[in-house]
């Protein structure tokens, strides 16, 4: 029975499991609706997308940044609970667009949505940078993106189950609504088996940390003061232009491919990114690799990612396709014989989505295991994505630039942001930070394998010996 104690409901491993079971029902299926095309996947509906897409991530920018004040406030808890809510009110409003046409709407859905997600991801992103050990926070955020990827594979199967015998473009038949915006109430009713830190226990007995009140003014001016913080710096236009292709890809696939060859892709893409997310995460939480390490050879496959994928659909972009794009009707079927390049090139891209986010999520956990410092990163980590989503539909929205500009842009900063994101890498990541934090409760392997309870650095070679302690243990 001592190897069940990490279903414990108040174990960490079990309040990641509902994080990202709530992820998978909520940000899984809006993650379908957006590689559709939104509002029923109509090459139609791409201005209203964009439209409500800026608003949303414009709103998500500013209240996810505030998101460690929410939490210190409410608990992650009832934050994950009202974050997901936002899902099934903005599926709603596609689904009155789809019927009626009507902008206002959805462009509310945007903005309410904004305010959920905000909360949502912060709460979720508070569980794997606080509740996990050091040694398992890759696995925890993989775990989580890893949900959101299987939401998107099963409701994308869904979708190409209906369209596959559609080549012509048009809309998602009102039953996929309905199924969306039942999933997602399920995920508002799941988020409440969330523990809060204080109610967490790791399996050897002891609490994560010794927790202080703080005020709002307070965590709001902590939450400010993030931002000086150097590798809260150089991590920032990562965190903006890693999701980026979320914004290009579909924007692209709209244009130049039917439906149910979206739909096809989008099945793919989901598929490999739940593989990729979890590999991932298990290189990052490599036992017997020191932890600076780690993050370099993290980095060195993202950089393969985001180059590889950019480089590839600038050929596919320029060279195969013709110079004017389609005007209304997609020009191309998953028959076609240019589609098997555009769907290599797709792939690299749009995984980059999920092993970017992934990396940097883990590397911004190794910044700090304070209950207060993480709330304050966990709303930054999203904030600024979203920030860069914005960013994106907002040059997509205008419809003053090509879809071809757009890529040169989204490429030339995706591939400059690498250069501060590997100065991080090499800088500011060290073996571990316990024992520099006076409110975080050392785990007991490492007092044990350490041999005091004290503070200050711990060397890379001890660290190590701690390493395959916590494995030999794992495997008795």
């Amino acid at each position: 029975m001592a190897n069940l104690k990490f279903l414990s409901p108040h174990g960490s491993f079990f309040a990641n499991g509902v994080a990202a079971l709530v992820l998978f029902l909520t940000v899984g299926v809006y993650s379908t609706i957006t590689a559709l095309g939104a509002a029923g996947g109509k090459p139609t509906s791409n201005d209203m997308n964009h439209i409500t897409s800026s608003a949303l991530y414009a709103t998500f920018t500013v209240t996810g940044y505030f998101g460690g004040t929410v939490t210190n406030l409410i608990g992650p808890k009832y934050q994950l609970a009202f974050g997901a809510f936002g899902y099934p009110f903005y599926v709603s409003s596609l689904w009155y667009y789809y019927k009626k046409s009507v902008m206002a709407y959805p462009i509310v859905g945007g903005v309410v949505l904004g305010l959920c997600a905000g909360q949502l991801w912060s709460a979720s992103c508070y569980v794997f940078l606080f509740y996990a050990e050091e040694h398992r926070k890759g696995l925890y955020y993989g775990i989580q993106k890893t949900m959101i990827a299987f939401g998107n594979f099963i409701s994308s199967c869904i979708v190409l189950g209906i369209n596959y015998h559609k080549s012509k473009a048009g809309g998602v038949p009102t039953a996929i609504f309905a199924v969306f915006f039942v999933l997602d109430m399920l995920g508002v009713a799941v988020a409440f088996l969330l523990k809060n830190p204080k109610d967490i226990i790791r399996s050897s007995g002891e609490r994560l940390a010794k927790f202080k009140v703080q005020g709002t003014m307070e965590s709001i001016k902590g939450t400010l003061l993030l931002t000086k913080k150097p590798q809260t710096l150089f991590t920032l236009m990562p965190l903006i232009v890693a999701e980026f292709p979320l914004v290009l890809q579909p924007t692209i696939s709209s244009y130049f491919l039917n439906l149910r060859s979206r739909s096809v892709v989008s099945v793919i893409v989901a598929a490999l990114n739940m593989v990729f997310a979890s590999a991932l995460s298990q290189v990052l939480d490599l036992k017997y690799v020191t932890r600076p390490t780690r993050a370099k050879i993290g980095f060195a496959i993202v950089a393969c990612f985001v180059i590889g994928g950019y480089m590839g659909e600038g050929i596919w972009l320029y060279h195969t396709l013709p110079s004017t794009q389609p005007e209304s009707v997609p020009a191309y079927d998953f028959t076609s014989s240019s589609f098997g390049g555009f769907m290599i090139c797709y792939i690299l891209l749009s995984c980059s989505t999920i092993i970017y986010p992934v990396y940097l999520g883990w590397l911004v956990g190794t910044y700090s295991n304070d209950p207060t410092i993480t709330s304050y990163y966990a709303g930054f980590i999203r904030s600024m994505s979203a920030c860069g989503a914005a960013i994106a539909f907002g040059m997509a929205a205008a419809n003053t630039i090509s879809i071809r500009k757009q890529y040169i842009i989204h490429c030339s900063v995706s591939i400059f942001s690498l250069i501060p994101l590997l100065y991080c890498a090499v800088k500011y990541v060290t073996e571990t930070n316990y024992g520099k934090e006076e409110n975080v409760i050392i785990p007991e392997h490492w007092v044990k394998a350490l041999g005091v309870e004290a503070e200050g650095d711990v060397s890379p070679d001890t660290a190590s010996m701690v390493q395959v302690e916590m494995s030999n243990e794992e495997k008795a």
